[in-house]
């Protein structure tokens, strides 16, 4: 079985617009598309059998409905992480409905949430999911998009 552990799509109502910024500022063109159909046809189409999404919530906003999405598109072929975002007022309450619905475990990606992994803040964060018993998926050194300061 093979498993690509760290995968990215959108829904059909920010696709465009997701993609279109990570290309605008990566000058990197996306190859796929950006949905969950089109991430299984590429899994096809490479002879991958599972992928691991990792959703990023860029605003507190976004952190329910990203959740409520992923978890209506997760089939075993796709397996969603959590989003969550570390201003997120209601964490405590998010980390639960996640650990209730199944999901293995959590994303948080710095540079997209305008933190640094080891500020203090954090680690109550961190202590949290832990305790949970989900994994964190905690995105760790350059990226393409935003390349300075690196989170």
């Amino acid at each position: 079985m093979i498993i690509d552990f760290h995968t990215h799509c959108f829904s059909e109502q920010v696709v465009d617009a997701a993609i279109g910024l990570l290309e605008r500022r990566s000058g990197i063109k996306t190859n796929g598309g950006g949905t969950p159909p089109q991430l299984r046809s590429a899994m096809d189409s490479h002879g991958i059998d599972v992928s691991v999404v990792l959703p990023v919530a860029t605003k507190p906003s976004q952190v329910d409905p990203i959740n409520r999405w992923a978890k209506e598109e997760t089939d075993g072929k796709l397996i969603f992480f959590g989003a969550f975002h570390p201003e997120d007022p209601d964490f405590d309450k998010h980390l639960q409905w996640v650990q209730q619905n199944g999901f293995a475990g959590v994303k948080l990606h710095p540079d997209y949430q305008g933190c640094y992994a080891d500020e203090p803040r954090m680690f109550p964060l961190y202590e949290a999911i832990r305790d949970s018993g989900l994994i964190l998926a905690l995105h760790a050194g350059l990226d393409n998009v935003y390349i300075y300061p690196v989170h």
